[in-house]
């Protein structure tokens, strides 16, 4: 009788689904603890914020693409993120119709201590496991985004927009799906 482990898609299917919450709650939560905002930044616009603090100089509709929501929508969030003085709009220089976004100095540093108050909740998570699991994990991650992104037909845009954070070794960089 074969006892070999088998692989239950449905098992690893809700552990992706939990491990993605787990991410974004750790983010979440971070988001609201920004200094100087007094928790008037919420989840989603902090990531409005993260988008143009990666892609300095972008205009609302880069940023309602990148957060895959509607101009209106975009519009509202870059509106409350100059309320709290976090992010500014210039006229673009080169083409005086279009209004460039920029995070504040505020801004940049309020992304940056989010990003690292999660990178070390989540380096202090893999400390408590073995050396051997925290880099397996990080490998099969990375491989299995490879696979799915080249081998699943009709796969929507999965970039995550990282702008001027793109590494080159990015499971995307590899695959079919390229980088809007």
């Amino acid at each position: 009788m074969d006892e070999s482990p088998h692989f239950d898609a449905a098992r690893v299917y809700r552990l992706c689904r939990l491990f993605i919450r787990v991410v974004e709650q750790i983010v979440q939560a971070e988001a609201r603890e920004l200094p100087r905002t007094n928790g008037q930044v919420t989840a989603v616009q902090y990531r409005a914020l993260e988008f143009i603090q990666l892609h300095p100089g972008c205009c609302i509709n880069n940023l309602a693409d990148g957060l895959a929501t509607s101009h209106p929508a975009a519009l509202t969030l870059v509106e409350r993120l100059e309320n709290h003085m976090l992010v500014r709009r210039r006229r673009s220089e080169h083409d005086h119709r279009m209004i460039e976004l920029y995070t504040t100095r505020q801004g940049r540093d309020c992304v940056q201590c989010a990003h690292d108050k999660s990178l070390e909740i989540i380096n202090k998570v893999f400390r408590q496991l073995s050396s051997n699991n925290g880099f397996t994990f990080d490998k099969v991650l990375h491989e299995f985004i490879e696979v799915a992104a080249n081998s699943t037909a009709n796969l929507p845009p999965i970039c995550l927009h990282c702008g001027d954070q793109h590494s080159h070794d990015c499971p995307l960089a590899k695959t079919s799906v390229s980088r809007p």
